[in-house]
């Protein structure tokens, strides 16, 4: 390992009761540092320029790094991990601050009350493969930097622009997007809508849906076609569609 590892073998060390209480939202949000674990996302996160500092566990034996990194014990890192399997390691990142008003691209994913760390980090995934350039996250939707969404961003929460807003933020600063929401009141055929070129496009709640606020705000109001006897489609399914649907328009223009 490179000669900045330092050894900390006490649960009462300062760094590490503070890299502890990451765990929890509300530190989170305070200090403006989040938790990313594992190789992969380790080596995404520092790729990024947003690690500050990385812990490993004693038995870590990977990838060197030009940053502070603090060894523990396997019982000490595991306190520190969100997983029942861990890799030894975990990088502690800064959010990275957007401001909605300051977007430029042409498409947007707004989620609306997204519960589930799954497919919220599977959304910002598949905005991050399907070309959509930000990602709005309206009130009731999981933490974007909680562990869970983290990984399963899969390192999109590194390069995907996060913007925390309010439904009425979507009339004032997105008033120059088509929003496109997917209900099953009065909507056309998604492959029968040409879409336009500034789209946001929202999901919502995986029980409930769609807001009625931000439902009533939607230019275009749309159904994904289905088969089978199933009600509805997983939310990050149904969003994935939704912005390759709009990616492939956008390819054949």
């Amino acid at each position: 390992m490179n000669n900045m590892i330092k050894e900390i073998t006490s649960t009462e060390n300062k760094i590490y009761k503070q890299t502890k209480k990451l765990l929890n939202r509300s530190e989170r949000n305070k200090t403006k540092l989040f938790i990313a674990e594992g190789q992969r996302i380790v080596e995404d996160a520092v790729s990024a320029n947003v690690a500050e500092y990385i812990f490993v566990s004693d038995n870590y034996s990977g990838t060197e790094y030009d940053l502070p990194v603090y060894k523990v014990s396997d019982k000490m890192f595991a306190a520190l991990s969100d997983t029942e399997t861990t890799q030894g390691i975990i990088a502690v990142c800064r959010m990275t601050d957007y401001n909605i008003e300051e977007t430029a691209c042409d498409t947007l994913l707004v989620c609306d009350g997204v519960s589930d760390p799954g497919n919220l980090g599977t959304l910002i995934r598949t905005a991050e493969c399907s070309g959509v350039g930000g990602v709005v996250l309206l009130k009731g939707t999981v933490d974007p930097y909680s562990p869970k969404v983290v990984r399963s961003t899969m390192g999109s929460v590194f390069r995907v622009p996060l913007y925390f807003a309010q439904v009425q933020d979507l009339a004032t600063h997105l008033s120059d997007y088509a929003i496109v929401a997917t209900v099953l009141d009065g909507s056309k055929d998604l492959y029968d809508i040409e879409f336009p070129e500034k789209t946001a496009v929202v999901v919502g709640n995986e029980a409930h849906g769609v807001s009625k606020e931000v439902a009533d705000m939607a230019q275009i109001r749309t159904l994904i076609p289905m088969c089978g006897n199933s009600e509805s489609l997983n939310a990050s399914v149904a969003g994935s569609i939704v912005m390759y649907e709009i990616l492939r328009q956008k390819r054949l223009k």
